[in-house]
């Protein structure tokens, strides 16, 4: 297997899409798992001077894609499918991604991928098709107190930013984010860690289950409606309710503009000069 890993490295060290994008660039693979540095450039960098998203899924695809490759030596793989979430930008320093195989049948190769920092923080994800949540778990791309300290500028605010964002397992199952929420033991998963584990697993086993009867293009026109869907059911909506309601608080209500006419000395002066008109008519014809 190894002289397989070694072939692979040299596969993507000798593409020409990495020579042209990328001044250096390393990766190493074993069993079921691959690792691609890159040392950051201003080359890489948006209009805002941080990394373009398009580096983000680079690394991340072939990340994925080399860590099933390592366990597949008969036939070439092909991406079919692959979604990012991009946390935080990078502007300087080496970033590296990480791919590992999840689940392998005879047809489908489900891959993670993450990219971190040079400080061990991690800046994306690339993911399958269905997202399980743990009962008492949170999906945000920012803390409570992050988001307080931006919107409000005050640290005290985290509980409505909290609600505002919207983050608990429910709420994302009530808007069609996740598919399925895992239960956890009573007292939670950090009570009873076997049994979270095995819950957990057993959800994810019955995922793939269903996943590996899908061709390429249903995972694809899936993932399609998944996001579509959420539009559907009114998510930016709701939103922009929150967004309304948390400037609303920071700069106080505006209060709507009424129509110069519906202001009541206006309509006395106006009756006034009418009156005055009709009576300097009169007057003068007659």
């Amino acid at each position: 297997m190894e002289n397989h890993f070694k072939k692979l490295e040299r596969m993507y060290l000798k593409a020409n899409i990495n020579s042209m994008l990328f001044d250096s660039t390393s990766i190493s693979i074993s069993e079921g798992k691959a690792k691609i540095g890159l040392k950051v450039s201003k080359k890489h960098f948006h209009a805002l001077d941080a990394i373009h998203g398009c580096v983000y899924f680079k690394l991340l695809d072939d990340a994925a894609y080399f860590s099933v490759s390592s366990i597949v030596k008969n036939y070439f793989v092909l991406t079919t499918s692959f979604q990012i979430n991009i946390f935080r930008p990078v502007r300087s320093g080496d970033i590296h991604a990480i791919g590992e195989v999840k689940f392998s049948s005879s047809n489908l190769f489900t891959a993670q991928s993450s990219l971190f920092d040079e400080k061990g923080n991690e800046v994306a994800i690339g993911t399958g098709n269905n997202v399980l949540m743990l009962e008492n778990s949170v999906y945000s791309v920012i803390s409570p107190e992050g988001c307080s300290s931006i919107l409000w500028k005050d640290t005290s605010k985290t509980a409505e930013a909290a609600e505002a964002l919207k983050l608990t397992a429910s709420d994302m199952l009530r808007i069609d984010v996740i598919d399925k929420i895992i239960p956890e033991p009573i007292g939670g998963a950090h009570r009873h860690h076997l049994v979270a584990i095995n819950n957990t697993g057993d959800e994810i086993e019955k995922c793939l289950n269903v996943l590996s009867n899908q061709h390429g293009n249903e995972l694809k026109h899936s993932r399609q409606e998944r996001y579509l869907q959420i539009g559907r059911l009114g998510l930016f909506s709701e939103k922009t309710t929150t967004a309304n309601e948390v400037l609303d608080s920071k700069f106080g209500k505006s209060r709507p503009q009424k129509p110069f006419y519906s202001n009541i000395k206006i309509q006395v002066f106006f009756l006034f000069f009418v009156i005055i008109i009709a009576f300097f008519s009169y007057w003068f014809f007659n």
